[in-house]
Order: structure tokens, then sequence, then C-alpha cells
């Protein structure tokens, strides 16, 4: 992909408005510290579609839903893992100020590589956009038809504010949180 066919159209402007949604673990991994409210992976994990060698990258969606199918809705996973969904949450949350992002959501029809899972070029793209000033990067689902997906970069995560915090499968009671139903009938996943 050839960063410089992106780079004439506006950037895709995250304002504090607009409602972010991430599912991640209640707790981070051993040795693996918090920003803030969020659980990432360190840096060089790479992966993620859109990782950085050198920094963190924290994903979001633009609705449970997406987040969810995103998540553990995956077009390649074959059941939902209830132990791996009693260790997780959904998490709400906003921007303190205007985000920049490299808006790669109007080329998914003619750059479908964007949507494959072959990582390697788009984690150029990735590295590129930051390299360029860009404080992420916001791009269409594979995994949910017109889901919108963010990926952030670390310099702004500081700045994420959790609104809210739901787990998605509820302790006391064991009740499945309604993003957990909606993925599963959704995708036709057994859970497990």
């Amino acid at each position: 992909m050839n960063f410089e066919a992106f780079d004439e159209l506006p950037p895709y402007r995250l304002t504090p408005a607009r409602q972010l949604f991430r599912i991640q673990p209640v707790r981070s991994r051993a040795g693996n510290r918090a920003i803030g409210p969020l659980r990432v992976p360190p840096p060089g994990a790479l992966n993620g579609r859109f990782c950085l060698p050198d920094r963190r990258v924290a994903y979001f969606a633009d609705s449970p839903e997406t987040a969810g199918y995103e998540a553990f809705g995956r077009r390649e996973q074959v059941l939902l893992s209830l132990d791996r969904l009693r260790r997780g949450e959904l998490l709400c949350a906003g921007v303190a100020g205007e985000l920049q992002l490299l808006d790669m959501t109007p080329h998914a029809t003619d750059f479908p590589g964007l949507q494959a899972t072959r990582f390697g070029p788009t984690q150029a793209l990735a590295a590129r956009a930051a390299a360029a000033g860009y404080d992420g990067i916001a791009y269409l689902s594979a995994q949910r038809h017109a889901g919108v997906c963010y990926a952030l970069f670390e310099h702004v995560l500081p700045a994420i504010r959790a609104r809210w915090r739901q787990r998605l499968i509820e302790p006391e009671s064991g009740n499945l949180h309604r993003v957990v139903a909606a993925v599963a009938s959704g995708s036709g996943l057994p859970l497990a």
C-alpha cells in the first residue's frame, strides 16, 4: 500500500463527544502495565492490523457490537469461550481532545488488503501514519459490515477517559452481557 495514495484526504476527526468501545481483560497480564483504564499489549507485540514495533496501539470500535465482533466474534472463531468471557469487560471511553486519524474508511473497496489477515502492509502503513503525525487510524471493521474501528497510537492513550465498564459475564449472577448474546446470535457461535 502506497501511503502517498491516502495522505491527500482530510483526516478523520475523533472528537470528545464520540463514544469509543473496547473489549479488554479486566486485569492486565503479568508484566504488562495499564495505561489509565486501558489494558494494552506491550510495544512490539505486532498481533494487530495496525500495531507498531516501538509503541503500543489500542483498538476501539464505534459500537459495543462492533467491539464484540472484533474481539470474540471473528470469522475464524468456532466457539465463544466462557472462560475468556469471564475475564473480559466492555469499556466505554472517550478522548479528552480532538484527535486526527488517518482515514482509511473510504478505501476498503479499492484496497482489500486493509482487511486481510496479512498484517505486514497495514503495520507499515501505521508506522508511516505515526511518523506523519497522525494520532491513529480509522478503518472499516473486517468483522462487522459498516462498523468503524480506531487504532489509537500510544502518545494519545493517557488522554483516554473511561466513561463506564461492564463485565462480559456478571460474576454474581453468571448472566451474559447483551453484547455477548448479540454476537453469539449474529455469528452463530456456540458458547463453550
